[in-house]
């Protein structure tokens, strides 16, 4: 049988490992305003139109991708992606 203090260290230390920050030179896109422009990882340009706890609404205007069907998916629409993606914002 484990001892508490053994399993009390454990669950303090998977605390600490879970703290997520954004890789170097990127922020979170949860961390942009409200109409604030951004470019992703993958290339994605676009800008926050709403954000909440669980996604944030983006409207996208540029893609560098070769395949249409993802360009025809990604461009001219309203999509919800995750809080935490890495991004860059525009301007800076």
């Amino acid at each position: 049988m484990k001892s508490n203090i053994s399993i009390n260290l454990r669950l303090g230390m998977t605390k600490k490992a879970l703290i997520i920050k954004p890789r170097k030179g990127f922020v979170f896109l949860e961390s942009l305003k409200e109409g604030v422009s951004f470019t992703t990882e993958g290339g994605l340009e676009g800008t926050v139109i709403k954000s909440n706890e669980g996604s944030v609404l983006c409207y996208f205007t540029k893609y560098d991708c070769k395949d249409d069907d993802n360009k025809k998916y990604w461009l001219n629409n309203h999509k919800r992606i995750a809080p935490k993606t890495n991004v860059k914002k525009k301007g800076s």
